[in-house]
């Protein structure tokens, strides 16, 4: 008997079939919201019940992650 010890990838069926990132990936990252709460809003828009779209091109998330002055204030806060 071996006890698996990491947790399972979950797929999302709907999320694969229809796009959209389901809204439990993004609950997920509450401990960043926390920190930035304005990015959530600034990043991502409901594009159907429990699914989310970006509304930057995946090229321009991590610059509009690190562009972003909650990001900005947050780093030099901790410089």
């Amino acid at each position: 008997y071996i006890d698996k010890q990491t947790e399972e990838d979950r797929h999302d069926i709907e999320g694969h079939l229809h796009g959209g990132i389901p809204a439990a990936d993004i609950d997920a990252l509450q401990s960043y919201w926390e920190v930035y709460p304005t990015m959530k809003q600034d990043l991502l828009s409901e594009c159907r019940p429990g699914y989310f779209e970006l509304k930057v091109d995946n090229g321009e998330v991590r610059p509009a992650i690190f562009e972003h002055s909650e990001f900005v204030s947050f780093r030099e806060g901790m410089r």
